[in-house]
């Protein structure tokens, strides 16, 4: 997308026209004081060009920040194939969801709607449940995920993911869960099989964030350690309480 396309799309010429209606005023004073105490000598034009550089420079940096915040985030074009929750029924069951309760109480799930995300699947899931999708052939060399969310408390992503040896003589499965925070990989000593990292979120618009998951590069910052690189997307499983809009993959 070009920088004209990422400008209208946002909507900041709109920011701008604003923002140029209260600025010109303001430096055109400024004008008229620094002309009172520079040398006659010094010419109108340059002052109007050095006004002109910066006002450029403030946007230009601006829309750097802007595309530097959202340069970790997957467009829906990237996006090969999406799993969206605009369940009616408000049963993943229904959606090809399985459900796992190993204690007390019932898994809750709420369908709402959002004003700019539609509908949207709200989840509770206590300590012992959790809810996992089955991922299929198709999908299965997706090696980018991107989660739409807004957080609950403790809650997680997981990816089980078949790992290989560098030379392909050997395989296994293992479990990579994810996060929002600014840590480093842990190791789940009690699992043996589960690496979690912490990630910082992709900020949105009303609460909702974007959880972006390399798996390749997840695979090997982690289990990468013990010389396995990354193969195939097996599952995705959630757990906790979040409220969910869309899984996208993304094979890159």
């Amino acid at each position: 997308m070009s920088v004209w396309d990422r400008i209208t799309k946002a909507g900041l010429l709109v920011n701008l026209a604003v923002g140029l209606l209260v600025l010109i005023p303001v430096l055109f004073g400024y004008m008229a004081y620094v002309r009172g105490i520079l040398p006659q000598s010094v010419p109108n034009w340059s002052l109007v060009i050095a006004l002109v550089a910066g006002i450029l420079l403030g946007i230009l940096a601006g829309l750097l920040r802007r595309n530097a915040r959202k340069s970790n985030s997957l467009s829906r074009s990237e996006m090969h194939d999406t799993i969206r929750f605009d369940y009616r029924s408000a049963n993943p069951r229904l959606h090809d969801w399985r459900i796992t309760s190993k204690g007390e109480g019932e898994a809750r799930f709420e369908s709402t709607r959002d004003g700019r995300r539609g509908r949207v699947l709200n989840i509770t899931l206590g300590a012992n449940q959790y809810m996992d999708y089955s991922v299929s052939s198709s999908l299965s060399s997706a090696t980018t995920m991107s989660l739409i969310l807004k957080p609950g408390s403790e809650w997680f992503a997981l990816f089980y993911i078949a790992v290989r040896s560098q030379d392909g003589t050997a395989s296994k499965d293992v479990w990579i869960s994810a996060t929002y925070s600014n840590r480093a990989p842990e190791y789940c000593r009690d699992s043996k099989s589960e690496w979690r990292i912490e990630l910082l979120p992709n900020q949105l618009e009303n609460g909702w964030t974007e959880l972006l998951v390399d798996l390749q590069d997840s695979v090997r910052k982690t289990f990468g350690r013990e010389g396995w690189q990354y193969n195939r997307l097996l599952k995705i499983r959630l757990r906790g309480e979040l409220t969910i809009a869309q899984i996208g993959f993304c094979d890159t």
